[in-house]
């Protein structure tokens, strides 16, 4: 990385004004592997997704910007079950092209699966009591009202 160093006093608000206080430049060297591992500590934040940058509308590997998984490829137009999307992005005139997909490892559990079936029948129970307690308080008023008129 490289970052410019200005003259102490003058002004550095326009082009012209930065060229002539430019007094020379500071470089910087880092990995920026090992640099991104200990930011994350060494974790996957996105375990489960892959996300991948193109140049351009072209999907192929030399158009490539940036892959967060590289043993994972996200290849469009293949018949699979997972989330998938496709952006186009237009920045300053370039076009960049953004897939997004889950990996083959993403899965719900048998719980998860299952989970509608569950609010389901649930709220199906509790609807049935409902009906049961609010039926057999209309038939406590009617014999009340029984009562009262006879």
């Amino acid at each position: 990385m490289f970052a410019p160093l200005y003259k102490k006093g003058f002004p550095a608000d326009t082009v012209e004004e930065r060229r002539t206080a430019t007094q020379g430049l500071a470089a910087i060297a880092f990995r920026s592997e090992q640099a991104f591992k200990d930011l994350f500590d060494a974790r996957d934040p996105f375990p489960y997704l892959d996300f991948e940058f193109y140049k351009g509308k072209v999907l192929e590997e030399n158009h490539i910007l940036y892959d967060h998984d590289c043993a994972f490829y996200i290849r469009k137009g293949e018949d699979r079950k997972r989330l998938e999307t496709k952006r186009l992005i237009t920045t300053n005139g370039e076009t960049l092209t953004l897939l997004a997909a889950s990996k083959p490892t993403f899965g719900l559990k048998t719980l998860e699966t299952q989970l509608p079936n569950i609010v389901l029948i649930t709220g199906l129970a509790f609807s049935f009591l409902i009906s049961i307690f609010a039926f057999s308080e209309f038939r406590k008023l009617e014999k009340k009202e029984k009562t009262l008129r006879g």
